[in-house]
């Protein structure tokens, strides 16, 4: 498929499934802008629409956003209004599991969708840290960390003075 980016995880290409073959891309009808779809393991050239593809957010107003590897077998989708987490990528597709802005979702509903862009992340000590604006704010002024050790949200930072923003981590 045609696809603005893609990314490599478990031996397999992933790109966002918005239009049909590169040959001669157009649109897939109707528009769908929240599934990726996945090369076959070991040959990037090949696609399977059927076995190798995900919606990360059925019936919700989200599009991917962008990918990135973690560890051997995962991949991270960053939705525009959600994060998953794909384990188990490099073998069966049929057994990877995803969700993992779920519990923080009335905390997305904070964010500045109109500098949402803005927005920075790092991984480290087996934590993902996400810088974001939220409410009125035009720049990142609050830190949300994810424990991969323990599949979990650990905690939403902020600074009490109002000049405190993030511009990116080291």
């Amino acid at each position: 498929p045609a696809a603005a980016f893609g990314t490599l995880a478990g031996q397999r290409v992933f790109v966002p499934y918005t239009h049909t073959e590169a040959a001669s891309p157009a649109v897939r009808s109707p528009a769908v802008r929240d599934e990726i779809i996945a090369s076959d393991i070991f040959n990037p050239q090949v696609f399977d629409p059927i076995f190798n593809q995900f919606r990360m957010n059925a019936g919700a107003a989200d599009h991917v956003v962008g990918m990135h590897p973690f560890g051997e077998d995962s991949l991270v989708v960053f939705n525009r209004n959600s994060i998953h987490r794909l384990v188990g990528v490099s073998g069966s597709l049929l057994d990877v599991s995803s969700p993992l802005s779920e519990a923080i979702d009335a905390e997305f509903k904070r964010v500045n969708r109109n500098h949402m862009d803005k927005a920075v992340g790092c991984y480290s000590d087996n934590r993902y840290y996400l810088a974001v604006p939220t409410g009125e704010s035009t720049e990142c002024n609050e830190i949300w960390v994810y424990s991969f050790l323990n599949s979990s949200w650990e905690s939403i930072d902020t600074a009490s003075s109002a000049g405190f923003t993030v511009n990116g981590f080291v």
